[in-house]
């Protein structure tokens, strides 16, 4: 079986920007991106691009990548995470698309749609702000339980109560 090639850079303006931009991911994103042997993308704030194009044109560029590329191996996490914020916006996507709503223990709801390995996973939460202080709480004591440390209350001027 004939392995299938990407057109060169110079005749796919969507892939030379795609690789121009890959490129410069991995350097200071301060600094202006690498010159390339194409036109690169519109940037993000263009009004012919917006994010979601770019994300499309991205999985349709990794996709024929992988498919050009028989040597390399495919990811192994192939879960896309995509935060509705809120558990009505999940539920309301889950009825869209005829999906089941799993809630975990705090009440907030997720929902997975498969395309084949790959899994688009919606999720979202009865109150975030409120999801996000029980999380850093939960990371600050096993944080402190492995140094050793015991967290005490405070009380609003900070001093430490027993």
């Amino acid at each position: 079986m004939a392995t299938p090639t990407l057109p060169a850079p110079e005749s796919d303006p969507l892939r030379a920007g795609l690789l121009a931009e890959q490129r410069h991911q991995f350097l200071d994103p301060a600094e202006p991106p690498l010159a390339c042997d194409g036109p690169a993308l519109p940037k993000t704030g263009d009004a012919r691009v917006n994010p979601r194009d770019k994300y499309i044109a991205g999985l349709r560029a990794f996709a024929n990548w992988l498919e050009a590329s028989p040597e390399m191996q495919e990811p192994i996490n192939q879960q896309l995470l995509v935060p509705l914020m809120t558990n009505a916006a999940t539920e309301s996507f889950a009825k869209t698309h005829g999906l089941d709503v799993a809630y975990d223990a705090e009440g907030n709801a997720s929902c997975s749609l498969k395309f084949g390995p790959i899994t688009y996973h919606a999720y979202g939460y009865v109150d975030f702000a409120e999801h996000v202080e029980r999380a850093n709480e939960r990371d600050a004591r096993r944080w402190a339980d492995r140094k050793g440390l015991v967290i005490q209350p405070a009380d609003d001027a900070g001093t430490v109560t027993s």
